[in-house]
């Protein structure tokens, strides 16, 4: 019967990085709204509240702030819902 064998310092610290990211990945949230009072309703009792924005053209982008987190609501142009074959703005927020 064979022990086990020890990783090495490299092996363990690739190990390390790869469950940071997949753990960061996991905590990530993605909330979709159709309308835009909906989404800052959202931000508003999650306890966020406007930081900057960046808009060019149809794309908007805005920073909203909780501290030392930040959440990001942006439009784009998808289905409405995932029922319907109805395209138009939907905006997302998505956790920095």
């Amino acid at each position: 019967m064979v022990g086990k064998t020890r990783l090495t310092k490299i092996q363990r610290n690739t190990n390390s990085k790869n469950f940071k990211i997949n753990q960061e990945a996991k905590n990530k949230i993605t909330v979709s709204f159709v309308s835009l009072r909906e989404a800052k309703t959202y931000l508003k009792s999650k306890g966020y509240y406007y930081a900057e924005s960046y808009n060019m053209k149809e794309d908007r982008f805005s920073l909203y702030k909780n501290g030392s987190y930040f959440m990001e609501l942006m439009s784009t142009f998808d289905y409405l819902s995932t029922d319907s074959i109805e395209m138009g703005t939907v905006w997302q927020i998505k956790q920095l």
